[in-house]
């Protein structure tokens, strides 16, 4: 899914826009590894980040126009749970 700039702020306080995300979760997971896309804007290579609250989401982003979220990413980001904030500990403690 492919979110302009501010798109994606917007719709994670939405009611049920979750439903928006309706792709194979699985099937999305196996593209966190894909690293060669190009914005659908620009057609620049657009960088793959972890996600600053939720370390263990990945996406792709054009500083220029927007973030791409594979099948799944966005029902993640839209609720943080308690697993959350246990991933973001284990996530800061491998870090150090």
């Amino acid at each position: 899914m492919w979110f302009d700039h501010g798109e994606l702020e917007i719709l994670k306080d939405d009611w049920m826009s979750e439903f928006l995300d309706e792709g194979d979760k699985a099937k999305g997971a196996e593209y966190n590894e894909v690293t060669d896309i190009n914005c659908p804007r620009c057609d620049k290579k657009i960088d793959s980040i972890n996600d600053s609250k939720q370390r263990h989401i990945i996406y792709e982003v054009c500083t220029d126009h927007g973030i791409f979220m594979d099948a799944g990413e966005f029902t993640d980001y839209k609720y943080d749970t308690l697993m959350d904030v246990f991933r973001d500990m284990i996530y800061r403690v491998k870090s150090r």
